[in-house]
């Protein structure tokens, strides 16, 4: 869904990932992703399960990128800062 990172943005989430308060917003994000497992679950509507799923695949896909963001800056060779 995103595309692949540069070192620019890479190194962008990596500064903001060590944010104070970017373990909020992380909160934030994996207790939406819960919610959105738990109307998955309970919802029998093929609309809503496609608009869900495709939330959940943004909000996953997101997560993984900040928290592989200073892995892509390691192997560009590129400093975090």
């Amino acid at each position: 869904m995103f595309k692949k990172l540069d070192a620019r943005t890479a190194r962008a989430l990596h500064v903001w990932q060590n944010q104070p308060g970017f373990s909020d917003i992380e909160k934030f994000l994996t207790d939406e992703l819960s919610l959105i497992y738990d109307h998955l679950v309970a919802t029998r509507d093929p609309a809503i399960v496609g608009q869900l799923q495709g939330r959940a695949l943004a909000i996953r896909e997101f997560l993984n990128l900040v928290r592989d963001a200073p892995k892509v800056l390691e192997k560009l060779g590129t400093s975090s800062l």
